[in-house]
C-alpha cells in the first residue's frame, strides 16, 4: 500500500507540474511611429529620410525600385529605417514602394519623386538628354 501511495504521489506531482500556465508570449508588433508617414515626396535631385517603427520582430526591407535604397538600424524596439533616393534625371515623376516585413505583418511606404526640370535660358527651353552608349 505504501508503494501504491508513493507511485500515486509521484504521478500527481508530475501531472501538477506539467500543467503550468503558458508563459506570456508577446504579441507581434510592427507599427509606424506617430510622426511617420506612409507617403514621402522627394525632390528630383534625390535625398534621404528616416522612418521610425516600433517592433519586436526581425525586419526585412525591400524596394520595388532600383533607385530607392533602404537599410535599418540595429535597435531592439524602435528601429529607424533609412531610405535614400537617387536623382531622377527623367522628365516624368516616378513612384516606388518600400516594403517593411516582420513575421506576418507588413507596412508599405510610398516614395513619390518629382520629375527633372527642363532648363530655360532667356525664355528658351533647353532639353538635356542623358543616354548610355
Amino acid at each position: 500500500m505504501k508503494k501504491l501511495f508513493a507511485i500515486l504521489s509521484v504521478m500527481a506531482v508530475f501531472f501538477l507540474t506539467s500543467c503550468k500556465e503558458p508563459q506570456n508570449v508577446e504579441d507581434p508588433v510592427l507599427k509606424l511611429d506617430e510622426k511617420a508617414q506612409t507617403t514621402y515626396e522627394v525632390a528630383a535631385e534625390g535625398g534621404a529620410f528616416e522612418v521610425a517603427v516600433s517592433t519586436n520582430l526581425d525586419l526585412q526591407l525591400s524596394s520595388n525600385a532600383a533607385w530607392i535604397e533602404c537599410a535599418q538600424s540595429k535597435a531592439v524596439e524602435t528601429k529607424k529605417l533609412s531610405v535614400k533616393v537617387q536623382e531622377n534625371k527623367d522628365y516624368e515623376p516616378r513612384t516606388g514602394v518600400v516594403t517593411v516585413k516582420g513575421g506576418e505583418k507588413t507596412i508599405e511606404i510610398t516614395v513619390v519623386q518629382a520629375a527633372a526640370e527642363v532648363m530655360t535660358s532667356g525664355g528658351v527651353q533647353t532639353l538635356v538628354l542623358y543616354y548610355t552608349v
